[in-house]
């Protein structure tokens, strides 16, 4: 497998901007921040299976209507665990795993795009690129036009206006479950 990937994009959920900046390790999970406009943010960690969440202040107050000060000063810092098929948690990890996300652009033959590409070759952030779209609906993605092709970025503006970026920093993720110190039981 390539480089591990660093994503960063938006998605709009009825109204409401989802933020995300997240290191993704191959088929392992990710880690790093999700943040929505009035909600807060917290910080993600998902191993495949099991994700952790760490909200900041504002998350456990908008979210989760968290208000008294001491309950909150006890939670400052605190992860709550889930198992990644729980409906809101599911939907933030399959970012994640970018086979699924990506599972509407291989039912493009690769002699088909290779042919509807030649033409399309354009330069994202100084590297040749090509656009792949989706024959399914509007979203496209970009590529390097390289042997060995990195995703630089995925656009699908008719669902909910995702618009993801990749970066390839050259460093590996580890993913590593916070110290049950750390985790809040029953969250």
């Amino acid at each position: 497998m390539g480089p591990a990937p660093r994503l960063t994009g938006t998605v709009d959920d009825s109204g409401r901007t989802v933020s995300f900046d997240l290191s993704v390790a191959g088929s392992d999970g990710c880690t790093g921040e999700v943040s929505e406009t009035k909600e807060g943010s917290f910080q993600l960690i998902f191993d495949g299976s099991t994700v952790w969440i760490k909200p900041d202040d504002e998350f456990w107050r908008s979210a989760a209507g968290v208000t008294d000060p001491t309950q909150l000063a006890s939670l400052k810092g605190k992860y709550v665990t889930g198992t990644a098929s729980a409906s809101s948690l599911g939907e933030i990890t399959s970012l994640c795993q970018l086979k699924t996300l990506l599972k509407d652009f291989s039912t493009i033959p690769a002699s088909d795009a290779s042919q509807e590409l030649k033409g399309r070759v354009t330069h994202m952030n100084g590297q040749r690129a090509l656009k792949i779209s989706d024959a399914l609906d509007s979203a496209y993605i970009f590529v390097t036009d390289a042997a060995q092709p990195k995703l630089l970025q995925l656009i699908d503006p008719g669902n909910d206006g995702v618009n993801f970026s990749f970066a390839y920093p050259g460093t590996p993720v580890a993913i590593t479950p916070p110290p049950a110190s750390e985790i809040v039981s029953g969250g």
